[in-house]
């Protein structure tokens, strides 16, 4: 568990009265695959996928799902870390340990995000 993010779900007083670290139930609805420290707690618990499980929840609402937004335009880390290469200076042939690796590309992937956001700027500008 990571605290304190593990547990936001039952920080709310209308959520969890009893608080935290309490052992009753909670107004909590949990859907993961894997075990987790609140499902104990829980009012409702499926182990089923996420998406399928909220699909028939909104069709059981009758809610109509908005059409999901277009995210192909985003590259993942990899293809970041690739795209920033150009960044970084090239290697002299000495050793590099890890850590000043890690900062060099932080820093490389820095200077890519900055230019990536005046582009789509100047393009939103057009």
């Amino acid at each position: 568990r990571v605290r304190p993010a593990s547990d936001l779900p039952v920080c709310g007083e209308h959520v969890a009265a009893d608080g935290v670290d309490a052992r009753g139930k909670a107004r909590l609805c949990i859907v993961n695959r894997m075990d987790t420290g609140l499902d104990a707690r829980a009012s409702i618990r499926s182990y089923g996928d996420a998406d399928l499980f909220f699909l028939h929840l909104m069709q059981e609402l009758e809610l109509e799902a908005d059409e999901p937004p277009d995210f192909s335009h985003l590259h993942d880390a990899m293809q970041m870390k690739r795209l920033a290469s150009r960044f970084l200076a090239p290697s002299s042939g000495h050793y590099i340990g890890s850590e000043e690796k890690e900062r060099r590309m932080a820093e490389a992937l820095t200077q890519l995000e900055a230019e990536i956001l005046a582009e789509s700027a100047a393009a939103q500008r057009l």
